[in-house]
């Protein structure tokens, strides 16, 4: 029983981490690309965040 809620967390910990590097790598991308528009997507990025952690 444990095991298998030990289990949950650290798939859902991978899931968080890998979404932030994804959107890392994208905003990066942006961020050299342009100004306004890299702006928006960071805030868009921190939404997604937030949603992955709420569990949406």
């Amino acid at each position: 029983m444990i095991i298998w809620y030990v289990y949950c967390i650290f798939i859902v910990l991978i899931k968080i981490a890998i979404t932030s590097i994804k959107i890392v790598k994208e905003n990066l991308l942006l961020i050299k690309g342009g100004g306004l528009l890299s702006k928006l997507v960071v805030v868009q990025a921190g939404e997604r965040i937030k949603n992955t952690w709420m569990g949406k």
